[in-house]
């Protein structure tokens, strides 16, 4: 498989693609948080609306090229963009289940820190990726941070060892979805029009959510409220997100941008603090430098970026 050396320009954009990408990110809790006031929406239905509005959009603007895009891709590659569709869902869907089991703080460390170390083990084992000792120290001092940053949960222990053990299953599945989408996205991101992945993987979503929306109720009698921060959700932090992060993969790797995109709790705390008056506790602040730190490491790498053709 040809490989090409990408530009310092190429890697310093695609960092600040996926930079975007967390800071976006981090704005999901609280539109979710926002869109429960005066409703009987619930995550999962949240994220059903979501990803129908994401889809609804990705169509619209593929839709002049969409067939042609289309018949472009392999076969292989089509597969890849309906995998990462599938990981989409798998990470949303397993996420709240293991938040249902061991409460936010315990299901957010899974989800979040675990990740990283699988995409990191995957890429040097099986890509072009290496683990020097930048990356090795970036990685460290981001997982702490962000496991200090979220902090240490007080009541995942008191729960029964059968639900324990299924919300830790859970919260890995959905740390598994995650590292698919990385792993898949950072496979074609070379070579597929960046919106594409995501005209294929939002729809892919819809099918496999719709079973479980349906069974656990869904209402259509929703505040207007609350269906405007639903469409802010499918739009933002999920169109232009993922679009922003699709870009950014072309020059930058997928562990490192597994590390970039911690910044996402960092920006939902900070936002909680101006909008709900929560407080960080001076160990999260600790947590943050150490998290931004890390992203400030990666962005002044001087070692050139592979592009996989």
């Amino acid at each position: 498989m040809p490989t090409a050396v990408a530009p310092r320009t190429d890697s310093g954009r695609g960092i600040l693609a996926i930079l975007g990408t967390g800071l976006l990110w981090g704005t999901i809790a609280v539109a979710a948080k926002l869109s429960y006031i005066d409703s009987t929406l619930t995550p999962l239905s949240v994220t059903w609306v979501r990803s129908i509005v994401a889809s609804i959009a990705c169509l619209l603007i593929m839709a002049p090229t969409l067939r042609r895009d289309l018949r472009a891709v392999s076969r292989r590659d089509l597969l890849v963009m309906i995998a990462i569709g599938l990981g989409l869902a798998m990470s949303q869907v397993c996420y709240l289940e293991a938040v249902n089991r061991l409460g936010i703080t315990a299901a957010t460390l899974l989800a979040l820190c675990v990740p990283p170390v699988m995409i990191a083990s995957i890429s040097v084992a099986f890509t072009e990726e290496t683990m020097n000792r930048t990356l090795a120290i970036a990685l460290a001092g981001s997982l702490l941070g962000t496991g200090l940053l979220v902090g240490v949960p007080d009541d995942a222990l008191k729960v029964p060892t059968s639900v324990l053990i299924a919300g830790v299953l859970f919260g890995l599945a959905s740390a598994v979805g995650v590292t698919i989408h990385y792993i898949g996205g950072r496979q074609i991101a070379s070579h597929v029009t960046p919106m594409l992945p995501l005209t294929i993987g939002f729809p892919v979503g819809v099918l496999v959510l719709t079973p479980l929306v349906m069974h656990a109720g869904f209402s259509f009698q929703q505040p207007v409220v609350s269906w405007a921060w639903a469409v802010y959700l499918g739009l933002v932090p999920s169109v232009l997100a993922y679009l922003l992060f699709q870009r950014g993969l072309r020059g930058v790797k997928a562990s490192t941008a597994s590390i970039i995109t911690l910044v996402e709790p960092l920006t939902a705390a900070i936002l909680a603090a101006i909008l709900f008056g929560e407080r960080l506790s001076p160990v999260g602040w600790v947590g943050g430098a150490m998290l931004l730190g890390s992203i400030l490491l990666l962005s002044l790498r001087r070692e050139p970026v592979v592009v996989v053709d």
